[in-house]
């Protein structure tokens, strides 16, 4: 039964198609107010950082035409080039330009120090107005890089260098053959201005590459970098928002026209949307409200219709899989007490009926198998007394008395068994009198190998399930053979179960023919009863009835000739 028709979930769809738009409603609302509140908060704080990063690119503008000054108009350093080092007049022209470069600072308060250095004796002069040897070694580490990245560009750019752990702006100007000027500039101080003191409730500032690294000092966690860079793309076409797993944060930036540097701003929507809270739980808490009482009424509806209906179909589900004992319990409600009283009496009226049927079925089927089991018996009757016959016309009383003790034995187990299940031993025990009164037939035509493990022994089977298809072998196996005939019968364990009887009937003869093997594998020729092979289709018939799909035979030839048939049978003990 598919669900899409049962009750319960045309119950459930109904109250869902009357409770999702009201929901749905709420949650738009909700996202549209949001978005509202993100769109403000985004307009505000780029009409707030849109004016510094101009004013941060006016800097660097003044900055650069003041280096280009510099570089082609002052005297010192033009002049620097002409004097010997060591000598009075470099060291007074060395102090000259440092001093210029101390006074010009004070008058910058970007810039963190103006440098300038000679490549030929590898002389740099730093002005600064803090950690003068701390800056002076981290421009000397630098310098070369940037010097030779400005002799390849051929333009006068801002360069992000790494030193002690921080980035800085840095720029040069050739002022002649070997002298340089440029500019050093902290980003840090860049980046204080938007980090007030509240930067927990107003956002993190933060000075990233195009590709998203830092520049400053961050707080964010790596996961949270991560996802500022997997951003970066989108702020040229307005705010992010970015999640790290934890906290989700609204990303709004400016890029220097510059300098190669985003100023990237980071605001907590926690604390951008705490407005919102009692709003946003108010739109969660309805739908959940919402939802609890449809849980309740379908709770009461499956107590009240759902339960004696499904009840009703389960035992009438147990009625159609046979199991007829199923009776409902009584149920409060009228209709369905009177539903109930009516299935409990058509069942017990049919697992009456369906007992007489089983019981008149099994005494059938007993007759059947007993008629089955007396088709076997005369089928060798006529063959054994033509040959005690010749044998006392040709006055071989030896080989008669032998000839009589393997009959009698042989017809002794005919009548014996009447039916009743044997052992494995007793079976091939009557094997071998069939196969020793064959020999006296055929003399020395006729050759047989028995192979039964003593654990096998007791292996209980219908009488007469191996025999016929030894007898079959030799009635056909014998066509054109001028070779000995040998008949192979071997009893083993078989390799897919542990508790399944395998036992294989193979002999050297001419095998089955092309179109009754296509027969015996597809099982066609299993509904044949014909007389000449009566005792391959009474031994199926038979393990169909005690066993049903539990015993198979299997019939192949052999890879170098003659026939073969395998008997799987389940494992019974005496």
């Amino acid at each position: 039964m598919k669900l899409r028709h049962s009750l319960s979930f045309k119950f459930f769809i109904g109250i869902c198609l009357m409770c999702i738009p009201l929901i749905a409603f709420l949650f738009y609302n909700n996202i549209y107010s949001m978005n509202v509140v993100r769109n403000k908060v985004a307009s505000t704080n780029n009409a707030l950082l849109t004016p510094y990063v101009d004013q941060i690119d006016s800097a660097l503008q003044e900055t650069s035409k003041y280096l280009s000054t510099k570089a082609f108009s002052d005297f010192d350093i033009n002049t620097l080039n002409y004097y010997p080092v060591g000598t009075t007049d470099y060291v007074l022209t060395r102090i000259a330009i440092v001093n210029k470069f101390s006074t010009d600072i004070y008058l910058n308060s970007s810039l963190d120090a103006l440098f300038m250095y000679k490549r030929d004796v590898d002389d740099l002069a730093v002005a600064t107005q803090t950690d003068y040897y701390a800056k002076e070694a981290m421009i000397k580490s630098n310098i070369a890089k940037v010097i030779r990245d400005y002799e390849e560009k051929g333009v006068q750019n801002w360069e992000i260098v790494s030193a002690g752990g921080r980035y800085f702006l840095v720029q040069v100007v050739k002022a002649n053959k070997e002298v340089y000027v440029g500019s050093w500039i902290d980003l840090a101080k860049f980046a204080a201005p938007l980090n007030p003191d509240n930067a927990e409730d107003t956002g993190q500032a933060l000075l990233l590459t195009a590709q998203g690294k830092p520049l400053t000092e961050a707080t964010l966690s790596e996961e949270t970098l991560q996802a500022v860079q997997s951003k970066m793309a989108g702020l040229a076409d307005g705010y992010q928002t970015v999640i790290d797993g934890k906290q989700k944060y609204l990303m709004l930036g400016q890029k220097s026209k510059i300098a190669d540097v985003y100023f990237a701003k980071l605001i907590p929507e926690q604390q951008m949307l705490k407005e919102l809270f009692y709003f946003q739980r108010a739109i969660y808490f309805l739908p959940l409200g919402a939802v609890v009482i449809m849980l309740l009424f379908l709770l009461f509806m499956k107590r009240l219709f759902m339960n004696p209906v499904a009840g009703l179909i389960g035992g009438m589900r147990k009625i159609g899989q046979g199991k007829l004992d199923v009776r409902l319990m009584p149920d409060k409600t009228n209709e369905f007490a009177y539903l109930a009283q009516s299935f409990n009496k058509m069942a017990q009226e049919m697992q009456d009926l369906t007992i007489h049927v089983y019981e008149e079925k099994l005494r059938v089927q007993q007759a059947e198998f007993k008629h089955l089991q007396v088709q076997i018996n005369p089928h060798f009757y006529m063959n054994s007394l033509n040959l005690v016959y010749n044998m006392a016309v040709l006055e071989d009383f030896s080989s008669v008395k032998k000839l009589s003790v393997h009959l009698a034995e042989y017809f002794r187990f005919i009548i014996k068994t009447n039916g009743k299940n044997i052992t494995l031993q007793e079976e091939i025990q009557h094997i071998r009198n069939y196969l020793e009164i064959q020999q006296l037939r055929f003399e020395d035509r006729l050759r047989y190998e028995i192979e039964l493990p003593e654990e096998w022994e007791p292996f209980v089977i219908p009488p007469l399930v191996v025999q016929p298809f030894v007898e079959n072998a030799i009635i056909h196996g014998f066509k054109k053979m001028k070779k000995p005939f040998e008949v192979n019968i071997r009893v083993s364990r078989d390799p897919e179960s542990q508790d399944r009887l395998l036992a294989v009937i193979s002999d050297n003869g001419v095998g089955f023919p092309p179109d009754m093997l296509a027969q015996l594998q597809t099982g066609s020729y299993y509904d044949r009863t014909d007389n000449d092979h009566i005792g391959i289709w009474n031994v199926m018939h038979r393990l169909n009835i005690q066993y049903g799909n539990q015993a198979r035979v299997e019939f192949r030839n052999g890879e170098d000739g003659g026939a073969e048939a395998r008997i799987y049978l389940p494992r019974e003990s005496a």
